[in-house]
């Protein structure tokens, strides 16, 4: 891929590469974008969505499209910020990882080295006031109850772990309570 100068043409070829999961070439855009000094493009409060909701920076698209953990670890490095910041849903890069992590359990490292980079975001409410543990209990439930699912134990296995890490990072989220009243418990038994 051939990379233009501008921060709008870098960072429209930043989208691409995400989208497509073209990580190689992600990297180069990413790494053109730090010589330039334009961290402002990659931050929520750019333009960019990356196919998203609004205000999803770069880590929110790279947990998105399930990128290898070297290439976030790479990015959280260089913009550690990135970690806290939300979307138009209120999630952090967190949440994003923790839903696609249900179906992706690849994305178990992602979520343990967001914990490590940014504790917090563990017990941050999205919108409708859920917080990663919900997100991890509500897919493990619709997962490990469904009649169509056709789960494996060690998937299984890794759900069980994905709730117990969000629920040791962030232990008063087991008993909050979302917009609808729902606690953790309650999605995982539901």
């Amino acid at each position: 891929m051939m990379y233009r100068t501008s921060d709008a043409q870098i960072s429209e070829d930043l989208q691409q590469c995400i989208s497509e999961g073209d990580w190689n070439a992600t990297i180069c855009a990413l790494d053109s974008l730090v010589e330039e000094n334009a961290h402002a493009v990659l931050s929520s409060d750019s333009a960019l969505n990356f196919g998203l909701c609004a205000g999803s920076n770069v880590v929110h698209a790279m947990c998105a499209y399930d990128a290898p953990i070297e290439i976030v670890r790479r990015t959280v490095e260089e913009f550690p910020g990135m970690t806290s910041e939300r979307d138009c849903l209120g999630r952090t890069p967190l949440h994003v990882a923790v839903k696609r992590s249900i179906v992706r359990t690849s994305l178990g490292c992602c979520v343990r080295f967001l914990l490590s980079q940014c504790p917090k975001a563990a017990c941050v409410r999205d919108r409708d006031g859920m917080t990663p543990l919900m997100w991890a209990c509500a897919g493990s439930a619709s997962r490990l109850h469904s009649p169509w699912s056709q789960s494996r134990p060690e998937d299984d296995e890794h759900l069980i772990l994905l709730v117990t890490m969000l629920a040791l990072a962030a232990p008063r989220s087991i008993v909050v309570e979302d917009e609808f009243k729902r606690t953790a418990i309650e999605y995982a038994l539901f």
